[in-house]
């Protein structure tokens, strides 16, 4: 078992870790049962993804890649530049990298940057998050 991650132990400029996902077409029937069109059967038709689950996908490595964590954390902000859609069927893994970490008015802030990459290195995304950590 992982020792809960706290604020003295974010190594800033080194990575947090990787976590991958692969895009089936189940995934994508869940997402248009939740935003789109109600659920309604039929094939996914489109090999694209949207960027909104890239978006999905990003925070599912987010929040495995930070755990265990201490209760009360704060997610304050994420911003992601799409670079090329990805496919169903491709695995996406994102990796999270300390980019700075400070003490402001008595909070613990964490900031991250992010890259995620398909199965043939290419980048599909770039981006940055902050945190207030909890004590």
């Amino acid at each position: 078992m992982k020792e809960v991650l706290t604020f003295d132990k974010f190594p800033v400029g080194n990575s947090l870790g990787t976590h991958s996902f692969t895009i089936d077409a189940s995934t994508l029937r869940l997402w248009r049962k939740l935003y789109f069109d109600e659920g309604r059967p039929g094939p996914v038709v489109s090999p694209m993804v949207s960027p909104g689950v890239v978006t999905m996908i990003v925070m599912r490595a987010y929040i495995t890649v930070l755990r265990p964590a201490p209760d009360g954390n704060i997610h304050a902000g994420l911003s992601l530049e799409m670079r090329k859609l990805p496919e169903i069927g491709h695995t996406l893994t994102t990796e999270i990298t300390v980019s700075n970490k400070e003490v402001r008015k008595g909070r613990l802030w964490v900031y991250m940057d992010i890259m995620t990459r398909d199965d043939h290195d290419r980048v599909i995304c770039t981006g940055k998050t902050k945190s207030i950590w909890a004590r």
